[in-house]
């Protein structure tokens, strides 16, 4: 059953190999009003929130997205044991994600002077880089990012060659 959310124009592939990923909203609102020209209105725009700079410099960029989470994710933690992605949206919100190699197709709606920033679970990325890309209902690309380093694959270190258990002619399981 393909997720409720997603347009089915998104799904370029037969549907059970998409996983859908949860959203999770961490802000969202109208754009701020300009003193002199009223809301403000930036192209489309989604910003993958990779590192504590990233995080920093968006924040200082668009403060009102962030409120009171000047904080990043805790920064003595590695990229591959955090366990979300955090993106900034601009004039839109995500209301739903799918996933499927190298690619999460994003749904964007609410389209106009708005952000919203959100998070998406780590843990079902199977590739080390993936397009972001955000959608509307009818399947137009609104906006994305790419190749986001979403760390390793295993989120355990993978056992060394030296010490994997050969299995060969003679030997026994």
């Amino acid at each position: 059953m393909p997720h409720e959310h997603v347009p089915r124009v998104l799904y370029e592939h037969p549907i059970v190999e998409y996983i859908p990923l949860a959203v999770m909203t961490l802000r969202s609102g109208p754009l701020p009003s300009e003193p002199r020209s009223g809301p403000l209105s930036p192209p489309f725009a989604l910003h993958a929130l990779k590192t504590a700079h990233d995080w920093e410099r968006t924040a200082s960029e668009f403060p009102f997205a962030f409120g009171d989470l000047r904080e990043p994710p805790p920064p003595d933690l590695p990229a591959a044991e955090r366990r979300t992605l955090h993106f900034l949206a601009l004039g839109f919100e995500v209301t739903a994600a799918i996933y499927r190699d190298r690619k999460a197709s994003l749904v964007a709606s609410h389209l106009g002077p708005r952000y919203h920033l959100f998070a998406l679970p780590r843990i079902f990325f199977y590739k080390p880089r993936v397009d972001f890309i955000a959608y509307d209902a009818l399947g137009r690309q609104v906006a994305g990012v790419r190749a986001v380093d979403v760390g390793p694959r295993y989120r355990r270190h993978p056992v060394p060659p030296a010490q994997r258990k050969r299995r060969g002619p003679g030997s026994t399981r």
